[in-house]
């Protein structure tokens, strides 16, 4: 094909019109923001406001990392000079994160998975532009599967279930993030379940609980509001 014939078609594309940027980067289901040189945001798109918290005008013109990068996962201070998105900002390449943790308008944080890209203008580095998605479910189910794959070894290599309880209701329990679990198990006349096992994660207070539920036997009839042990075996 000549070049004179694709001309037309090449002109007819220049004369669309202009992209709308905006309406684009608010379809898509990532968290997209951009800041400049000093840090400080410059665009922000529908589903960043989402799932960080703030208004649009609350981001605009604020330091990000102060913003949602302050701190590392273990709660101590993330000094901006050592965050990767803050030296793409100043640098010509690119940074990604797989698990890194971004704090909400409301102080709570969740596990995300980010990358960071500079923008130029007139031969300079002017900012980044940064991606990032909320990788909680996706951490979730992991979780759940290393659970499953561990209780599953657990039961196949155990001849009694009391030989393995309590690191069963630790898998368990960690695996589905629960603070508290307990191992309820048939008396010896079978009439009644009775608790033989709890466990509880670091951040469970409530002793007194742990210990009525530990006290506690469930007869024939009796049980959780609409779970009645009605059968036990």
């Amino acid at each position: 094909m000549s070049s004179d014939r694709r001309r037309p078609a090449a002109k007819s594309l220049i004369q669309q019109p202009p992209i709308d940027w905006q309406a684009l980067l608010d379809s898509t289901s990532e968290g997209i923001y951009s800041i400049d040189a000093h840090g400080r945001c410059t665009f922000v798109n529908r589903a960043a406001v989402q799932m960080l918290g703030y208004s649009l005008e609350e981001m605009l013109g604020q330091n990000m990392h102060q913003l949602i990068h302050h701190s590392r996962p273990d709660g101590t201070p993330y000094p901006e000079a050592e965050c990767p998105i803050f030296k793409a900002a100043r640098a010509r390449h690119a940074v990604r994160s797989e698990d890194d943790n971004l704090f909400r308008k409301d102080g709570s944080s969740f596990p995300s998975e980010y990358s960071a890209s500079a923008l130029h203008g007139d031969g300079a580095i002017t900012g980044a532009i940064v991606t990032f998605v909320d990788i909680s479910a996706r951490k979730r189910a992991g979780q759940r599967l290393r659970m499953q794959f561990t209780v599953s070894q657990l039961l196949a290599s155990a001849n009694r279930l009391e030989d393995i309880s309590q690191t069963l209701l630790e898998n368990i329990g960690a695996g589905l993030g629960c603070t508290l679990g307990l191992l309820w198990l048939r008396g010896p006349d079978e009439h009644w379940l009775q608790c033989v096992r709890s466990w509880h994660s670091n951040t469970f207070a409530n002793s007194a609980l742990e210990g009525a539920a530990c006290a506690h036997r469930f007869e024939r009839g009796m049980g959780l509001p609409d779970r009645k042990s009605t059968r036990l075996n």
